[in-house]
């Protein structure tokens, strides 16, 4: 089984440690975590508010390309457990950023070989 999710994560700056959660993920389960800045299209202005629109617009429909800034972005310790995977997202930059965070999860190894 191989399943991916990708995350939009608004307003990361510094050290954060995440939480994902999705039932097929198991303790040993193979988790590999990718991430990047991400350019969002500006919200579209909005000349009358119909019931349930905002002015901001929907933020995952404006995602654009995911791109190499200036800024580094890690991700660190993946640590799965049944039902989750827990990781560290280090962001170092001054402002804050959006991060697309991309998750895929694997099986159990075939294997396990003490190196």
């Amino acid at each position: 089984m191989v399943k991916s999710y990708r995350l939009v994560l608004q307003g990361r700056k510094g050290r954060h440690v995440e939480h994902f959660g999705a039932p097929e993920i198991k303790a040993d389960s193979i988790v590999h975590i990718s991430a990047s800045e991400v350019v969002i299209a500006p919200p579209p202005v909005i000349a009358v508010h119909s019931p349930g629109q905002t002015a901001s617009g929907d933020v995952l429909s404006r995602v654009r390309d995911r791109i190499i800034g200036a800024a580094d972005v890690a991700v660190m310790n993946v640590a799965p457990s049944e039902g989750r995977v827990d990781f560290v997202l280090s962001v170092d930059w001054s402002q804050p950023l959006v991060i697309v965070v991309d998750i895929t999860i694997f099986d159990a190894p075939a294997q396990t070989v003490l190196g």
